[in-house]
């Protein structure tokens, strides 16, 4: 039973760095027990080690994100985050 308790808690999604330079933003992290890891809807892949990295254009204005991690039982995980590109005056 005591082996068995890190498949009952489910998924694990921690995000480590969220760095923004410009208008990208580039984040990374760790995934625990996933069978699906999605951002913004699109699937990203870890390494063996469950290490992953993207780098995603901000539009002007507020930005909402979400990294959402599945099991292979179905339950699922979601880290949300925020950030605000303020438009350049041309």
């Amino acid at each position: 039973m005591y082996q068995a308790r890190a498949y009952l808690s489910g998924p694990r999604i921690v995000i480590e760095s969220a760095v923004r330079e410009g208008p990208l933003l580039a984040l990374a992290g760790t995934a625990e027990r996933i069978a699906f890891l999605s951002f913004q809807g699109k699937q990203i892949f870890t390494d063996e080690n469950g290490r992953w990295q993207e780098v995603r254009l901000l539009l002007p204005g507020y930005n909402s994100m979400a990294v959402v991690a599945r099991d292979r039982f179905g339950r699922k995980t979601e880290k949300h985050f925020e950030a605000y590109l303020a438009q350049e005056k041309i």
